[in-house]
């Protein structure tokens, strides 16, 4: 009897060991392989767009590309357009691409692998040359759809332009990320020199702007098919390709 009672013992000792060996902690789990580092090339090309959103297929040389992570380099592109990082490890990096006369645009948390050659193409846009004049906002309807109707007078041109509209609720709305919770683009028709563009109440209600409460407005040129980038501090779009000089801050009651 005493050897069985020992012999008993001894097994539950074993199993309530084996047990406790192999339960895990927490919500700690395995943990994976470190993934490999490798280098290869990154390369691509850059195109060029003046302000009414066509290619200009001869200035395609001379923009600067800047790669950074802890360390930063930089090139050029040639006569194609094209660019070229050599030897260049896997990690995670932001890119810019510049050239006087155009917007810069940035690729935020670029994630390079390596082992070969990566393409990443690009496109850049000139800054507008024109502006807005007269601009003005007036509570309206069009038929039974109230809403806020925009309008302004400028220079005509043969050629279509592109506006964008800003709004929020301070009246330091700009087109800095943050500063403002509506964004929208319209068209100045080609040989006009008015335009208009109309918001419905409905899509700034979407947009934070409740009825009844003060808004405001603020107007850019903006080059047509402009690129653009997301801020990773507020999230919203950076607008690159926009006039320096905006319209005068509509104030508007919101309908």
């Amino acid at each position: 009897m005493r050897k069985t009672s020992i012999l008993a013992v001894t097994l539950s000792l074993i199993l309530v060991f084996g047990i406790s060996s192999c339960t895990k902690t927490g919500s700690q789990g395995p943990v994976g392989p470190a993934g490999p580092v490798l280098t290869g090339t990154l390369s691509g090309f850059v195109t060029t767009y003046d302000e009414y959103g066509f290619k200009v297929l001869g200035d395609l040389s001379g923009v600067t590309v800047k790669i950074s992570d802890s360390t930063s380099d930089s090139t050029l592109t040639d006569a194609t357009g094209k660019y070229t990082f050599s030897n260049l490890k896997t990690g995670i990096y932001t890119l810019t691409y510049s050239k006087p006369g155009y917007a810069t645009v940035t690729a935020i948390n670029f994630s390079f692998l390596g082992g070969g050659t990566i393409l990443r193409n690009a496109t850049i846009s000139k800054y507008p040359s024109f502006s807005l004049f007269n601009v003005i906002s007036l509570d309206t309807s069009i038929t039974t759809d109230p809403g806020l109707l925009v309008r302004g007078t400028d220079t005509a041109d043969q050629v279509a332009r592109t506006f964008i509209v800003f709004g929020g609720s301070n009246s330091l709305v700009s087109s800095t990320p943050g500063s403002y919770i509506y964004a929208n683009t319209g068209t100045i028709k080609a040989g006009l020199s008015t335009w208009n563009f109309f918001i419905t109440a409905q899509e700034l209600h979407d947009n934070g702007l409740a009825s009844g409460t003060t808004a405001y407005f603020v107007v850019y040129p903006i080059s047509t098919g402009e690129p653009t980038y997301v801020d990773p501090t507020t999230g919203r779009t950076v607008y690159t390709a926009i006039g320096t000089t905006p319209s005068t801050v509509l104030t508007v009651t919101i309908p």
